[in-house]
């Protein structure tokens, strides 16, 4: 989904909340300090660090096992989203990475695991005792650990230790089967934020303009979404077409207005852990965008987009800052009412200050790739509405769009 600016009409601006984040600082710069000091130390140094091979106690470190890989980090932050990026070396399939504090943390960071190529591995938020712990899916001759102040916070010290555990069971991609909800519903929770009821999909509550064309609306946001997934094996269901399955799956659900929000979904599920949850697309959110005035098929691919990207969400992605990904968040409006795929991005600030995702190997890893090119209908890809910036000059602003699940990735303390 894409975030623009906002209308000189005066349109009210609608508020973003998916991942936080800012423009990216150069990924090339593995060494960039951004305001930090930085002391890492390995196995056998004079400092309180873990020597390789020594065991690790607690359940949280490993369950007593011998470490291959021992590293002591500490270091001092000063600043919101300043970071340092630190190499722990190779990594191969069935290792597992544990990172924890060494003590306790005075104030939160978050912490992430990069790849050689500086892909994003795994995010955590930290604070107090907690960690991250993840086994790596796929080789990498290097591994990054990057340590982060969040978003609104000053920064202070930091001390962590890294440990690599051999021998794990690498975890399977598993379907996804997703069910695009456009019957209504009662009493819907989603993320932290109230229930609301809403009734069936009715294309007339983004505007009147779109009277009759709600069949035609709702069969494109199906074919648009099958195509972003295309590849994936991911089995993506309308209620008109079907009932809820009974095997587990998530819905996308297709109503309501929330505080000018176009999507939310439960959460950033790292590599789907929960196969069963819920993100809901406000339809009468869109209702501000008619002024650009984009015909039913357009308005439904921006709609179609927004969905695409909360189900990225219930999958574990994260938010990008590269307009031709699906989970962009630095697009303008006209973007978004594109037709927009999957591609490795620079991240958002706000989920790190540096590095990238590559949702498309990620999900490969998460849901594994379709085993029947035919599985999806055709979508004709539709017109690009590209040529239409000049007949339709409005030499303005674009409207602020925003998915809400990330407004608050982080916690706020």
């Amino acid at each position: 989904m894409r975030f623009a600016t906002a209308w000189t009409l005066t349109l009210p601006i609608l508020i973003s909340g998916c991942v936080i984040q800012p423009a990216a600082d150069d990924a090339d710069s593995l060494g960039a300090v951004l305001g930090a000091s930085l002391s890492v130390l390995d196995g056998g140094s004079s400092a309180p660090a873990v020597a390789p091979g020594t065991t690790v106690s607690g359940g949280f470190a490993g369950g007593g096992e011998a470490a291959l890989t021992v590293k002591h980090v500490s270091g001092q932050l000063a600043g919101e989203l300043s970071y340092e990026m630190i190499p722990l070396g190779a990594s191969n399939a069935g290792d597992e990475w544990i990172v924890r504090p060494d003590g306790r943390l005075a104030v939160p960071f978050v912490v992430a695991l990069f790849d050689a190529e500086q892909n994003l591995i795994r995010r955590a938020y930290v604070s107090g005792n907690n960690g991250l712990r993840h086994v790596v899916r796929v080789d990498t001759p290097e591994t990054y650990l990057g340590v982060m102040t969040p978003k609104g916070q000053s920064g202070g010290g930091f001390a962590f230790v890294a440990s690599r555990y051999s021998g794990r069971s690498v975890p399977a991609p598993r379907r996804q089967i997703v069910w695009l909800n456009f019957q209504g519903a009662s009493n819907l929770a989603v993320h932290t934020r109230a229930p609301i009821s809403f009734g069936p999909f009715d294309a007339t509550l983004i505007n009147s303009a779109y009277a009759g064309q709600t069949q035609f609306m709702k069969d494109t946001i199906v074919a648009a979404m099958r195509h972003d997934y295309r590849a994936y094996d991911v089995t993506i269901i309308s209620s008109d077409e079907a009932p809820r399955p009974t095997e587990p799956h998530s819905v996308i659900h297709f109503g309501g207005d929330v505080s000018g929000l176009l999507g939310l979904s439960d959460s950033v599920d790292d590599y789907n852990g929960d196969a069963t949850q819920n993100a809901i697309i406000y339809v009468e959110s869109f209702a501000p965008y008619h002024t650009m005035q984009l015909d039913a098929a357009e308005m439904a691919v921006m709609v179609a987009n927004v969905a695409s990207h909360e189900l990225g969400h219930l999958l574990g992605l994260y938010h990008t800052a590269d307009p031709v990904d699906v989970m962009d968040t630095t697009g303008t409006a006209w973007e978004l009412a594109q037709d927009q795929d999957f591609a490795r991005a620079t991240l958002e600030h706000s989920v790190f200050a540096t590095g990238w995702e590559d949702s498309p190997a990620l999900l490969e890893q998460i849901v594994g790739l379709s085993d029947a090119s035919g599985k999806t209908e055709s979508f004709a890809k539709l017109r690009s509405i590209s040529t239409y910036h000049l007949i339709r000059e409005f030499a303005a602003e674009e409207l602020v769009h925003g998915c809400g699940t990330c407004a608050a990735i982080d916690p706020s303390n």
